[in-house]
């Protein structure tokens, strides 16, 4: 990739918002001129997979961005990514590592958890601390609470939930199919309960048959249960999530069964990882609705996707990895702003732009503003399907880039 591409992107990101307000002074920064963003994510357990896909898309942005010169109104300083592991399950490891951000490393902002039950313990600690997050996770009441230092980028899960059912109807009508009756099967973990219950209330709403209705604790090791209840109900659609050990044992479980029926997920967990394919042809046909995925038109995306498969030899950048890389140029454009890297000053920026062209814009429809409590005003959900072992956008049609097979 060369220099004058991504100072370009960097440009475009400068350009791409207004904000209204006084500009704040510079801060002074430490003798390395750097501004450091804490990754606070699950490198181990269930939910590693994700969070080092999160890791690797926020240093694949600050890697870019420092490439192009550094943050320009810092007189280039250059951002600085520091990592810590907040584990899968354990809410106070996440408090305690987050804490070490803030306190120790002094950090300006934060992205982060992955995992809601995580973020909504690191937002929690950073909302205290006056120090602005941007998160990937999904879970409604992330931005339910009134935070002023929370910013949530991708759809909430309940919307991510109900799109997979529309979404799935709507393409089911395309292929003179209805669709009578479903199965809703998730992890009991905060966003997957939500985004499952969400589409088990909509199909109800609907007139949509719900089957059976399943909640499993995260590492089982037996799904026989589950498609037991699941076969008995002969459903024309399953909706499952939950983390890609968990997936992976209940699909493979319902395909040695010789139950054909379509498969969706209602966005994030195991559906949306590299590790996914190892499914290999029982992954083909498959679909979950996004928050992100790497073969968009949006600014930047393509050229990010080339750099992350090459550098950390992946089929694809999956989508947690899309959303860290923009949540980076999003904090570099609140930055730039700002003139300033202290926390304060950065959500004081967040909170008044609105980002339209540049990396700092690339989640679907390319466009964001964060409205009342953090949320992303302008968040579209948009749907994947499996070939070949890579998630392909299909749907809505304005977005795909692939048809349905």
């Amino acid at each position: 990739m060369s220099t004058r591409v991504v100072r370009t992107a960097t440009a475009f990101l400068i350009a791409a918002f207004s904000l209204t307000g006084a500009v704040a002074p510079v801060r002074a920064l430490a003798a390395d001129n750097v501004v450091r963003i804490g990754a606070p994510y699950p490198l181990t357990g269930a939910w590693a997979e994700g969070g080092q896909g999160c890791l690797n898309g926020m240093e694949l942005a600050a890697d870019e961005i420092n490439r192009a010169g550094g943050i320009e109104a810092l007189k280039g300083a250059k951002i600085e990514i520091d990592p810590v592991d907040t584990g899968s399950t354990d809410p106070t490891q996440a408090q305690s590592v987050t804490a070490e951000l803030i306190g120790d490393k002094k950090v300006s902002a934060l992205v982060g958890a992955y995992v809601s039950s995580l973020s909504l313990t690191v937002s929690t600690a950073a909302e205290q601390a006056k120090v602005p997050m941007l998160t990937q996770s999904y879970v409604d009441t992330l931005t339910q609470r009134g935070y002023q230092y929370l910013f949530q980028l991708p759809p909430v899960a309940s919307s991510l939930g109900g799109a997979a059912l529309k979404f799935y109807v709507q393409i089911a009508a395309t292929q003179h199919k209805n669709v009578k009756t479903i199965a809703a099967i998730g992890s009991n973990d905060a966003s997957i309960k939500a985004q499952i219950t969400a589409v088990k209330d909509d199909a109800e709403k609907t007139g949509i048959k719900v089957s059976s209705f399943d909640l499993y604790p995260i590492g089982i090791s037996d799904a026989s249960a589950i498609v037991n209840h699941l076969e008995q109900g002969k459903p024309d659609a399953v909706f499952l999530g939950g983390p890609l050990p968990d997936v992976t044992l209940i699909i493979k479980a319902i395909r040695a069964r010789g139950i054909t029926t379509p498969i969706i997920g209602p966005a994030g967990g195991g559906f949306l990882s590299a590790g996914f394919a190892e499914l290999k042809a029982d992954s083909n046909g498959i679909m979950s609705t996004s928050a992100w995925n790497d073969d968009m038109s949006l600014p930047g995306v393509k050229r990010a996707a080339e750099e992350y498969k090459k550098r950390f030899k992946a089929p694809f950048m999956p989508q947690e990895a899309g959303e860290s890389w923009v949540s980076v140029y999003v904090l570099t454009a609140a930055i730039e702003r700002a003139k300033s890297a202290e926390p304060e000053k950065i959500a004081a920026a967040l909170r008044g732009m609105t980002l339209s062209m540049g990396p700092a814009s690339a989640m679907p429809p390319g466009k964001i503003t964060f409205g009342a409590g953090g949320r992303n005003l302008h968040a579209m959900p948009i749907m994947v399907q499996w070939f070949n072992g890579i998630p392909h956008t299909v749907w809505p049609r304005s977005v795909s880039s692939s048809p349905i097979r």
